[in-house]
């Protein structure tokens, strides 16, 4: 994640993708629901005998791989509505910090570093003092700098004016581009556990791992 793909990012798209999955994961419980309390029962009362038999086995297994559907589903529905929701915050602050650089006439570079103008005077000369090009810290930018405690940032300081603003929106945007990194990440994981082999057989074996895919999507609280 940089923070162009960030900027980039719409958090909606998930949410849509979200309504998706919620809409089939609802179908195929339905589809499990009628299977269970109408057709099998119907059934039953209708008929005897090795093709009944053989005929309630299939629909016991389609009933099966509906409600796995449903439930994988409803795993998947909310791995996207909470990756949507985490994201937005760090997409956020990365476009105030955008939105500053440009009211400032400073340049975002690729890499996220960011180019200010000269600015100032020098005291002994009266020229110009030169602009630079800073790069951002993730832990100031988060506030967990401490001076003192951390690197070195007297070589920071400087008495073109511009300099602290530039390095505040660097950090800024470094620390949004880390968070986001670290959501993506969480997420990822997750919803790669939720894929299903092709020609999957929904057995003891599939509910033990869809256990596990539940564990793996509580997300909240990291």
């Amino acid at each position: 994640m940089d923070h162009l793909t960030l900027k980039a990012l719409k958090p909606t798209e998930y949410t849509e993708a979200a309504d998706g999955y919620r809409a089939i994961s609802s179908m195929a419980d339905a589809a499990t629901g009628r299977i269970d309390k109408q057709i099998t029962v119907g059934m039953r009362k209708a008929n005897e005998g090795e093709a009944a038999d053989a005929a309630l086995k299939q629909l016991r297994k389609l009933s099966e791989n509906f409600h796995y559907t449903h439930v994988e589903c409803g795993l998947i529905t909310g791995a996207l509505d909470g990756f949507a929701s985490e994201i937005a915050a760090p997409k956020r602050r990365l476009v105030e910090a955008l939105d500053d650089a440009a009211a400032l006439g400073y340049t975002v570079n690729e890499d996220g570093t960011i180019t200010y103008p000269a600015g100032g005077s020098n005291g002994l000369t009266g020229d110009p003092i030169p602009g630079a090009t800073t790069t951002g810290d993730a832990d100031r930018g988060a506030g967990r700098y401490t001076p003192g405690l951390g690197p070195d940032t007297s070589g920071l300081r400087s008495p073109n004016p511009h300099q602290a603003k530039a390095q505040d929106i660097a950090d800024r945007i470094a620390h949004s581009v880390q968070e986001a990194t670290e959501i993506d990440d969480r997420y990822s994981k997750a919803l790669n556990k939720l894929k299903a082999a092709s020609g999957l057989n929904v057995d003891t074996k599939t509910w033990a791992d869809v256990a596990s895919d539940v564990g793996g999507c509580e997300l909240s609280g990291h």
